[in-house]
Parts: C-alpha cells; sequence; structure tokens
C-alpha cells in the first residue's frame, strides 16, 4: 500500500523523529483505518511475551530493525536526483491484518510490517526449523542453538524480503502499489472478472518488486560476513554461499505459502493484481539466475538453474506447513506452470520489452 502525503500538522517541533513521524502518520487515518492500523509498535516486549512465547526475544526483532535501517540509511544516500538522496526508514506496525506497506511523509519515505505479518512469519520459520527434512537440506543438526538461530535467520530474512519488495515499489514509482499480500476473498464479483481485461502490467510491478527484493538480499548476502554469520550460527555443513540461497528461497517460499490464501482459478490468474504464489517463486528463482549471471557466478546461476532444487524447497515447505488443501493448491498450480499456458503466462509476465518501456524504466530510482 502506497500513500503519499504531508501528515505534519504546522505547528509541530521541527526536529521530529522518524519514530515519531511513522508513528503519528496513522493517527492522522480516519478511524475505522485506525481500528485496524493503530501506529508503532513500540513495546516489543509486551508484544514478545503475548506472542511468541518459548522461541524469540524482543531483541532480535530490534536488531532485525536495527540492521535494516542501516541497510536503508546508507541505500538513502546513493539515491541519484531528482528523487535523492532520500530518508528511508523502516518500523513495526501493530496491526490486524497481515500486511506490509509503503507511505511517505514530507518527503521521507517509510515501510512499515505489521504484527499480525510477523506472526505469519514466525510461524513459518518455526514450522520449517522443526522439520527433519529442512534441517537435513541445510545441513543443521538437532543442536537446539542451531535451530535456534535457524528460526531466526528464517524470520529476519521474511522481514527483510517484504521490506526490501516493498522498496521496490518506491524505486520503481509504483505510486498506485497495493498491500503486499493481501487476502483473496470469493465474492460476488469474481465472474465479472473474467471479462476484466488482463492485468499484466500491473502484475509486472510485482515481479520487478519481487526482483528488487532479491537482488537487494543476494548483494547483501553472498561473499560477506553477514551471509558467512548465517552459516555460523546455523552450524550449516553447507558452503556459505548455499547455505544463504536456501535460507533464501525457504524463507521466501514460506513468506508466499504461510500468508493468507488467494483460491488458484486459472481463468482468473490473469485478472488478479498478483502473480499466483506459486509463479512469484520462479520468478524468485530466475531473478537469481540473472543476478548470477551479471556478477559471473556460474556457480549460483547453475544451484538456481536446477530444477530439482526448486522441487526440494517446495516439498520442504509444504510439508512444514501441514496444510494439505494449500499443498494440493500447490500441486494445481505447478501442474499449470508446466503447462504450454503455464510457461507462455510466466514468460509474458517477464517480458520487459513490451511492459517495460523506456518512458518507465526513466522514472524509476537510479543509484550512484
Amino acid at each position: 500500500m502506497t500513500i503519499s502525503g504531508s501528515t505534519q500538522p504546522p505547528d509541530s517541533p521541527s526536529e521530529v523523529s522518524l519514530e515519531e513521524l511513522f508513528d503519528g502518520f496513522f493517527k492522522t487515518r480516519p478511524a475505522s483505518h485506525q481500528e485496524i492500523d493503530k501506529g508503532r509498535l513500540g513495546d516489543l516486549v509486551a508484544f514478545e511475551e503475548a506472542h511468541f512465547k518459548d522461541f524469540y526475544q524482543a531483541d532480535v526483532l530490534q536488531e532485525i530493525r536495527q540492521v535494516i535501517n542501516r541497510r536503508l540509511g546508507a541505500l538513502g544516500k546513493r539515491i541519484q536526483p531528482p528523487n535523492g538522496p532520500a530518508t528511508l526508514f523502516f518500523d513495526y506496525v501493530e496491526s490486524s491484518q497481515s500486511n506490509g506497506m509503503t507511505f511517505s511523509v514530507d518527503g521521507k519515505y517509510f515501510v512499515g510490517i505489521t504484527s499480525s505479518m510477523l506472526l505469519d512469519f514466525d510461524k513459518a520459520a518455526v514450522a520449517l526449523a522443526g522439520r527433519a527434512a529442512v534441517r537435513n537440506l541445510l545441513g543443521i543438526s538437532k543442536d537446539a542453538a542451531a535451530i535456534w538461530a535457524l528460526i531466526t535467520a528464517l524470520l529476519s530474512l521474511q522481514v527483510q524480503f517484504t521490506v526490501f519488495h516493498e522498496l521496490g515499489h518506491i524505486f520503481h514509482d509504483h505510486t498506485g502499489a497495493r498491500n503486499f499480500r493481501s487476502e483473496y476473498r470469493l465474492s460476488g464479483d469474481e465472474q465479472m472478472r473474467l471479462i476484466y481485461p488482463n492485468q499484466d502490467a500491473v502484475q509486472a510491478k510485482e515481479w520487478l518488486a519481487d526482483r528488487h527484493a532479491v537482488r537487494m538480499l543476494l548483494t547483501d548476502l553472498i561473499g560477506t560476513v553477514m551471509g558467512a554469520n548465517f552459516k555460523r550460527m546455523t552450524q550449516s555443513s553447507l558452503s556459505e554461499d548455499e547455505c544463504v540461497l536456501w535460507l533464501i528461497v525457504l524463507a521466501i517460499g514460506a513468506t508466499f505459502f504461510f500468508g493468507p490464501r488467494e483460491r488458484f482459478y486459472p481463468p482468473l490468474i490473469r485478472k488478479r493484481s498478483y502473480p499466483f504464489a506459486l509463479a512469484r517463486l520462479n520468478i524468485i528463482m530466475r531473478s537469481i539466475v540473472e543476478w548470477a549471471e551479471t556478477n559471473n557466478r556460474e556457480d549460483i546461476r547453475a544451484w538456481a538453474s536446477d530444477t530439482k532444487n526448486f522441487e526440494w524447497a517446495t516439498s520442504c515447505i509444504r510439508e512444514a506447513a501441514d496444510d494439505e488443501d494449500r499443498a494440493l493448491e500447490w500441486v494445481a498450480q505447478g501442474q499449470f506452470l508446466q503447462s504450454v499456458e503455464g510457461r507462455e503466462y510466466l514468460d509474458v509476465i517477464y517480458k520487459e520489452d513490451s511492459i517495460i518501456t523506456p518512458a518507465v524504466e526513466e522514472r524509476w530510482w537510479k543509484l550512484v
């Protein structure tokens, strides 16, 4: 969700913290919105005590927030005029809905992740780490410290992917971007959707944001101290880069699988604003291949091109979720993608020359 506008009252102090601007934005929304999105999630300790039980500590969420904001602070300084340098800031939102969002206040850009979405991420991370198949895939023992580190890594990567996805909407000038994840509910207008024009250009915005997020994660984690720390803390027997690649794909796939559910119905695939979950995960793998080719990493290109790795990841996620109905939907999605129509669909929404024109690309934010 992208919302623009100045919300600072005229008589407010000239120096207002980013946390105050972030929280104040929600106080300006209509009352019906404030009932859902209450504002900045300030008391992480109380949130931990109410929801995270045995696994999480408030300082973990605090550290994730600090790491992301250091990254956004450095990134903002590199944005070329006329869009930058820019102030970018991330925080958590107390909310009853599972969403990621972006908004701007007085020329500053904010990304939020709701408390309900954090609970989705928590559920996914704990479920994945609890499966022997996932630990065996990563070469991780049943050591309690390693499992705790795995949960933390998966949670962190889900948060980072979502933040970077939302940031991708800002960088690609998607002023009308909607919520990162929104639940599709069957309604009376479903038949009407069938006669709507295809939403290929709108869906392209989502894969652009996904690609932006994956590139940021790979740049931050491949061959870096941060990536090496994931391997060290989880005690994985894999190489540093392979450990990072599996963690990224598992975390992103879990983000799609454990989130609010969309009914898979092929006639509506190109009528919706978002590619369906397994299509997005395919696009994630394509984006890893592209990054590897750009950075001359043939080993990573080969890993991401190997369909067995994709199948292993999706199998582990389905098993961890223990949701037969959703698993069957993913099987149906996979069968569709293997059909001629499915392959053409992926190519259409990923085809830059018809959707990403030079005029569109000119509006994108650029870095020095």
